[in-house]
């Protein structure tokens, strides 16, 4: 039983420059060192988990690309060779072959690691992913490596109870228990066998080595299924959604005759930058600003112009002071022509001046 993922599987997703890559290595295999390319390729998983680059850049693409056919040439070799049998136990592997075990779970892991704009090409490289981890995870179980079930697709419309999110949550904390237990262990098997060099060291601490990285993967691979399977539910919802979305606008019925359609839903904002964050719905609403609302608004003719409003205004301005001065005059023409008023006027002055604003209240005083 050999592992050729590419070509008997339909499913799987891989870029043509990967496959032209992967051709050029394979030309190349008999004057190969199995472990070395292994070291190669485990070195490129490494930078890739490490590196600072966005992962939709060219560059971190490209490093991505590089990686896959990496893996898929040294799954290549491991089948030219005929390393595996189903019908062995993890006991007759030997302790420097168990780590080829891993390839299908480095493929699944990178493998998820490339970007498309395209949604239907997202499907397919979850899918992919879906293949290589649980090819990885029957191969365990072939072997007798973990006691763990592998994970179906569940229908996701179904609400968890509240039992299961309880377990879930008991799941977890176990989890990260035994993964801090395996990484502790993980640090002090590879600081023996740095101390000793890998050609020294006792066999049994790489055996106990590489099975720890295998069981360390089962965890992540049976993780990663479930958030695949929740990202397939995810897709064909989108999906499903674009499509109920499209026979409804098609079968949209028009508006009766003699009848207005109602106008369109319009969010007005303050100024651009409100415009960007109210405009970013999906489906976007149509967004525009109290300036361009009013423009349209003028070019429609429904509203004046700023000129005409301006003129207007001055206009209206103008006969608003000059009424204000009319009256003005008037009284002051009253004041200065009245003599009986001014005197009243003159008197009432003085006699704030000689009595204070409260001083004739004396009734509550004591």
């Amino acid at each position: 039983s050999t592992w050729e993922y590419s070509s008997n599987t339909g499913k799987a997703y891989l870029l043509n420059s990967a496959i032209i890559v992967m051709a050029d290595y394979i030309e190349e295999v008999d004057s190969l060192n199995i472990n070395t390319v292994y070291d190669e390729a485990v070195e490129l998983h490494t930078e890739i988990e490490i590196s600072q680059l966005a992962s939709n850049s060219k560059e971190y693409q490209q490093l991505v690309q590089k990686t896959i056919s990496k893996f898929q040439l040294i799954t290549h070799m491991v089948n030219s060779v005929g390393l595996f049998s189903t019908n062995e136990d993890v006991s007759e592997i030997p302790s420097n072959s168990l780590r080829f075990i891993l390839l299908p779970a480095y493929l699944g892991d990178i493998s998820l690691k490339l970007t498309t704009g395209v949604r239907d090409e997202r499907r397919g490289i979850a899918e992919t992913a879906e293949i290589y981890y649980k090819d990885f995870l029957q191969r365990c179980l072939d072997y007798n490596i973990g006691d763990f079930d592998l994970p179906v697709r569940e229908d996701e419309s179904k609400a968890a109870t509240l039992q299961q999110l309880q377990q879930t949550k008991i799941d977890k904390v176990q989890e990260y228990k035994e993964s801090k237990i395996r990484e502790d262990k993980l640090d002090n098997l590879k600081d023996k066998i740095k101390r000793c060099g890998r050609g020294s060291v006792d066999e049994e601490v790489i055996r106990e080595y590489y099975l720890t990285v295998i069981n360390k993967w089962i965890v992540e691979s049976l993780k990663s299924l479930k958030d695949i399977y929740l990202e397939l539910g995810i897709l064909a919802h989108m999906r499903s959604m674009d499509d109920s979305s499209t026979t409804t606008v098609a079968r949209q019925p028009a508006a009766p005759r003699g009848m207005t359609p109602a106008p369109p839903l319009l969010i007005l904002t303050k100024d651009a930058l409100q415009k960007e964050v109210f405009g970013l719905g999906y489906p976007s609403v149509p967004t525009m600003t109290l300036d361009e609302f009013y423009n349209q608004q003028v070019a429609k003719g429904l509203l004046p112009d700023p000129e005409t409003v301006r003129q207007q205004l001055g206009t209206q301005t103008g006969r608003d002071i000059t009424a204000e001065r009319e009256d003005s005059k008037v009284g002051e023409e009253e004041r200065v022509d009245d003599p009986e008023q001014l005197m009243k006027l003159r008197d009432w002055d003085e006699f704030k001046d000689d009595n204070r604003r409260g001083s004739g209240n004396t009734i509550n005083r004591s």
